[in-house]
């Protein structure tokens, strides 16, 4: 029989530079991280303040992160594998050269999020807000979009091909031609976005 992970509640004031963390638990802090070369495994994120941090090359693997704020934080060259984010704020957060996989969003609040050549694989973002958000040169692969507002988003450089986007929100979105090729959309969908080429239908 599988035995409940026992996690030890640490203080996020104490980490430094090069670590390996496993089996914590961050409860009720507000501090702005400065953090590279750290990698978290199998550790919770709960209700902490965590906006305008400096991430850099940093991992996380089975974690998960629980009203947590990261608004405003700079996310460079880390990985984030098999993690939940559940009721987060990734507000005006940069996100850049990095790697999600197997990784779930549900209820967060990624708006004015700018995502830069960052590898998105068999992810998940549902009923969140994504508008004012940017996707720049990223690859996208078996990723879910389910029920989120991608109002006024920017597809840059990004195939969307296989993507569904049919149950979101995609009102104003920016993206280039190549960028929608293959993307999965409903009927009302596809009259806006010949709207946005300039084309008219009687």
């Amino acid at each position: 029989m599988l035995q409940p992970i026992k996690y030890e509640t640490v203080k996020l004031s104490t980490l430094d530079y090069e670590i390996t963390i496993q089996k914590d638990r961050f409860a009720n802090e507000k501090i702005s991280l400065n953090i590279k070369n750290a990698d978290f495994k199998d550790c919770i994120f709960d209700y902490d303040d965590l906006s305008n941090s400096n991430i850099e090359q940093c991992s996380f693997i089975s974690c998960i992160f629980n009203h947590v704020d990261l608004s405003r934080s700079n996310i460079i060259n880390t990985a984030f594998i098999n993690c939940q984010f559940n009721d987060i704020k990734l507000v005006g957060t940069n996100l850049f050269n990095s790697v999600i996989k197997k990784t779930k969003f549900i209820n967060c609040n990624l708006s004015y999020i700018n995502i830069v050549d960052t590898k998105l694989d068999d992810a998940n973002i549902s009923n969140s807000e994504l508008n004012f958000g940017t996707f720049n040169n990223c690859k996208l692969s078996k990723l879910i979009l389910k029920d989120n507002d991608l109002k006024e988003s920017e597809i840059i450089n990004t195939s969307l091909n296989n993507i569904d986007m049919s149950s979101n929100n995609i009102e104003k979105i920016k993206a280039t031609l190549d960028s929608l090729t293959g993307v999965i959309i409903s009927d009302l969908q596809a009259s806006s976005l010949i709207t946005m080429f300039g084309i008219k239908v009687k």
